[in-house]
């Protein structure tokens, strides 16, 4: 036989639910739940992507530190981040590294082989990607080369990157080039392509030339020049060094030695190996070098 509700029984399931409601919106609301940890928003490297270093070392300009950062600011701790070379033929001092309380981890990179330029990728999975590029001072002759951190197939913009706002800009008029100049502070010039000779570069002009100097010597009366580079070969040789006893040995004969004497205070010896795209210049009297041309071939 149905048996149906009476009117007090349907008042004490709706108050019942009621009371049920409060409960559980009191219960949610609670401000002792523990809150949810903040959400990772990306990968970093903390000290940007350019670094500096030296051949055969792991000294860099800046540490290469990563970390993973949340949406409050913070670097996560216990999180690994792994690491893969894309470019260069030196050594990284671990393939995954898992951050610490201070959230970051460090890596080495040491410039072991003969190149002097490297790539690294840093991959916190599910995550994020990011990439830093490392730059050794060194001086390598031929196709690709390098001479101080730059290296010629780069742009206006890496030479920028690696060395900041040059003392001048070198514009000749009607000439396709211009000159990034950094002779007076670091004895390293660039000359950049200027196809147009509107005498305004792009991040993206080419690099042309890379010459190093002893602005020294070349300017002995000036307060200003007051540089001299101070990079090499990984064999040791670039400026001071003796153009017949160093780099014979080393390069061989070179193509071409022309006498120059347009300067008659700097009787000058042009010393040219077409191979390696490098000019060596060096005093007459001594052979000593005193500015190193390296070339991108045309």
């Amino acid at each position: 036989m149905r048996q149906f509700l009476t009117d007090t029984s349907i008042a004490r399931i709706i108050i019942a639910a009621l009371i049920l409601g409060i409960v559980i919106s009191g219960y949610s609301c609670n401000g002792d739940d523990p809150p949810k940890p903040p959400q990772p928003i990306g990968l970093e490297a903390v000290n940007g992507e350019f670094y500096r270093g030296n051949m055969g070392g792991t000294l860099l300009d800046k540490p290469l530190e990563f970390g993973v950062k949340n949406y409050s600011g913070d670097y996560e701790p216990d999180r690994w981040i792994h690491f893969s070379l894309l470019e260069g033929d030196g050594t990284l001092s671990a393939d995954s590294l898992k951050s610490g309380n201070s959230g970051l981890v460090t890596l080495e990179y040491n410039f072991s082989g003969s190149l002097g330029h490297a790539a690294i990728r840093a991959i916190a999975r599910n995550i994020d990607t990011v990439e830093v590029y490392l730059r050794a001072d060194v001086l390598i002759p031929g196709v690709g080369g390098q001479g101080q951190y730059v290296r010629l197939d780069d742009t206006y913009q890496d030479i920028l990157d690696f060395n900041g706002t040059p003392v001048s800009h070198d514009i000749f008029d009607g000439i396709p080039i211009v000159v990034v100049n950094y002779e007076a502070t670091k004895g390293v010039v660039f000359v950049v392509d200027d196809a147009d000779t509107n005498g305004v570069l792009e991040p993206s002009s080419e690099v042309l030339s890379i010459i190093v100097v002893d602005s020294i010597f070349l300017q002995p009366d000036s307060t200003t020049y007051s540089a001299r580079y101070e990079g090499t070969t990984i064999d040791g040789l670039g400026i001071g060094s003796h153009w017949w006893n160093d780099f014979v040995p080393v390069y061989g004969f070179p193509n071409f030695v022309h006498t120059d004497n347009s300067d008659p205070e700097l009787p000058t010896l042009k010393v040219i190996y077409e191979d390696l795209n490098m000019t060596l210049w060096s005093r007459q009297s001594d052979s000593t070098i005193y500015q190193i041309d390296l070339t991108d071939p045309l």
